[in-house]
């Protein structure tokens, strides 16, 4: 159960939001509502396990490494919106980040950025990855979606 939002590695502009925080994780909640929850842009990245349309609006995405994937997080802390345990896991391997399970709706506000770990084909009618190595022996690739406006 995600009972508030974690923000990891606040860089220098996601800690000029500290008043968002206010000294723990679940300010944005109580701020933005139970259901939903954003932040203004320059802050946390959201974490998705399926590239979705959070919001209307105009929408860019582009593929990115690895590399690029941990550097984002690293550079802009993330929040979790990860509704799948094994996808937490193996994202939390990947980026080197603790990144929890949370089943949580997410708005993306303009200039918001998404980082989304895609599988790299359908799955079958009924198919349930119950595992990391799993979800790993389907294949992924990261994609980085931004709203733009």
């Amino acid at each position: 159960m995600c009972r508030g939002i974690r923000i990891l590695r606040r860089s220098p502009q996601a800690r000029r939001h500290a008043s968002l925080q206010g000294g723990d994780h679940t300010t944005c909640l109580r701020k933005y509502g139970e259901m939903t929850s954003s932040f203004p842009p320059g802050t946390p990245v959201w974490l998705l396990n399926a590239p979705i349309i959070t919001a209307e609006g105009l929408f860019r995405s582009s593929t990115l490494s690895l590399s690029e994937a941990r550097a984002l997080v690293e550079a802009h802390g993330f929040c979790s919106a990860i509704g799948h345990a094994p996808t937490a896991e193996l994202i939390s391997r990947l980026l080197h980040i603790e990144c929890p399970m949370c089943r949580r709706a997410c708005v993306q506000l303009p200039g918001q950025q998404a980082l989304v770990l895609r599988l790299a084909r359908r799955l079958g009618e009924g198919q349930v990855l119950v595992s990391a190595e799993e979800v790993e022996q389907v294949g992924y690739s990261f994609m980085l979606i931004k709203r733009e406006m």
